[in-house]
């Protein structure tokens, strides 16, 4: 009973922050997917690999291992530092083609 609480809380907030349109979103207003292919900051590039905000994860990186911390936002898995958590729309977030 207890999981299903927790579940149905969780499920609560994910669709009203989907409702409210709290997804990470590009410079043109495209919407973040999982395993897009993307640059920002100076020269940073990587894959998303987790979106909190529409429930998508990467096998590699299972949902049970960000959902207690992660509440928004995505995880971009970069060649040149690892993992990056990115919460707010940024500007200099771009698709690769």
């Amino acid at each position: 009973m207890e999981k299903r609480q927790k579940f149905g809380a969780e499920f609560k907030r994910e669709a009203v922050r989907i409702a409210l349109g709290h997804r990470m979103k590009y410079a043109d207003g495209s919407m973040v997917r999982l395993g897009d292919r993307v640059r920002f900051e100076p020269n940073l590039t990587g894959v998303v690999v987790c979106s909190v905000d529409t429930s998508e994860y990467m096998e590699k990186y299972p949902r049970d291992q960000w959902v207690s911390y992660l509440k928004h936002g995505v995880l971009i898995e970069t060649l040149e530092i690892g993992l990056v958590h990115l919460e707010e729309n940024d500007v200099a977030l771009q698709k690769e083609e």
